[in-house]
């Protein structure tokens, strides 16, 4: 995998709702098999609402920019991702569970091509500016005929500096 250069991006809190904005530059792979620099702009909107002491509701809304190398024309990505968390603070070893789902939309070609389901994830604070996230995703993607699917097992490391 290749990695992604990230730019650094800039939060404000919103209400009981963060914004961000961001820039990424990522490697993908063309149908070819070559790979290809994708650019992309972002902005984010996530209102958060708590159900209870422990369990919380987010809604991410990101519209993203694309710049794929080799290609004149930006496209233009809807991700809305809805997340359920549930904190355990007694138990050590995980801080919480989650649930999510998230459906890709391109405005270019009026179609969801992907859908990141995830029934089951985990967090782990292993250091107060450090976290990790293992999760278990299937991950369908639209093709030209059907939908693919992959079965994935995920780790995420978080750390704030």
């Amino acid at each position: 995998m290749v990695p992604a250069a990230i730019a650094q991006p800039a939060r404000e809190q919103i209400g009981k709702a963060s914004a961000r904005r961001s820039a990424k530059t990522r490697h993908r792979k063309d149908s070819a098999g070559n790979w290809r620099h994708q650019h992309r702009g972002d902005f984010q909107l996530t209102p958060h609402h708590r159900l209870t002491h422990r369990v919380s509701l987010s809604l991410r809304n990101r519209l993203e920019l694309r710049a794929t190398e080799g290609l004149d024309e930006l496209h233009e990505v809807l991700r809305v991702r809805l997340q359920l968390d549930l904190a355990t603070p007694e138990w050590k070893p995980a801080r919480g569970f989650y649930v999510s789902n998230e459906v890709f939309h391109s405005f270019d070609r009026e179609v969801i091509f992907e859908n990141r389901a995830v029934p089951l994830g985990l967090r782990f604070q292993l250091h107060e500016r450090a976290a990790l996230r293992v999760f278990y995703m299937l991950r369908s993607v639209r093709g030209a005929d059907e939908w693919r699917h992959a079965h994935v097992l995920g780790t995420a490391l978080g750390v704030s500096l």
